[in-house]
């Protein structure tokens, strides 16, 4: 017998009227990712919120994007980044930030990620696959250490040191 292809599909129930980010429980986002603001945590950030939710999200696209291009194309960490923050880029100041954005989560993440292979897991989609770093610091204090720029001001050491990217 064939199916009734007269009437459409019905939606998940609920998905219309449900804000963005939520599921269909009534759970919360799946961002940020656990991962994510225990890596902010462990190189002394706190950012508010919505930044982790973003940087989340940015990261999540990062992953994707290296398992689209393959073992070898997203073989260093580093080069894939900058691929995926050239592919991001875009002229209005929404794309900007988003992509000032990205590229702040990828710094932390350049930094606080090893072990960067390519894993093909039974039952698991093949892709990049890391860990977060474990050393005697993990824990460290809260405290952003700050060092004095060049025109006096206090500034996170973080920037004082720059960019991986």
């Amino acid at each position: 017998m064939e199916p009734n292809r007269s009437e459409p599909k019905a939606a998940a129930p609920g998905w219309s009227e449900m804000p963005r980010g939520a599921t269909p429980a009534g759970t919360k986002s799946p961002h940020p990712k656990p991962w994510v603001r225990r890596m902010a945590e462990r190189r002394g950030l706190h950012p508010p919120e919505k930044t982790l939710y973003w940087w989340s999200v940015h990261l999540d696209r990062f992953l994707v994007f290296c398992r689209k291009l393959g073992p070898k194309a997203s073989e260093i960490p580093e080069m894939a980044a900058r691929q995926f923050l050239d592919s991001i880029a875009g002229t209005s100041a929404n794309a900007a930030f988003a992509s000032e954005q990205a590229r702040q989560a990828l710094d932390v993440f350049l930094q606080e990620t090893e072990h960067w292979h390519w894993s093909e897991r039974e039952g698991e989609r093949p892709g990049r696959a890391f860990r977060l770093k474990a050393t005697a610091e993990a824990g460290r204090s809260a405290v952003v250490p700050t060092v004095a720029s060049p025109d006096g001001e206090e500034v996170p050491m973080m920037e004082a040191q720059g960019s991986v990217l």
